[in-house]
């Protein structure tokens, strides 16, 4: 059987050294053993790397959005 895991760029060092340790586990990096499709796999982790960007930087927007509405409450309420 087959598999293809997405794996965040950050995680990936990990998750490697994980597999590794099975021996009867198989892994093959996609961007190192396909250095002809290089430029293209480059466009993917550069548009994931925004994708991942951009998410997180609507997590922090409402996590302050709503710190903020709760410190506004609580000063009503003093």
């Amino acid at each position: 059987m087959k598999i293809v895991i997405d794996i965040k760029d950050s995680k990936v060092d990990f998750i490697m050294e994980l597999l590794n340790n099975f021996s009867f586990v198989k892994t093959e990096s996609p961007v190192a053993s396909k250095k002809s499709n290089s430029k293209a796999v480059n466009n993917i982790n550069k548009q994931q790397f925004i994708n991942d960007m951009e998410q997180t930087i609507k997590e922090i927007e409402a996590d302050f959005y709503e710190k903020n509405n709760k410190n506004k409450k609580l000063r009503k309420t003093a």
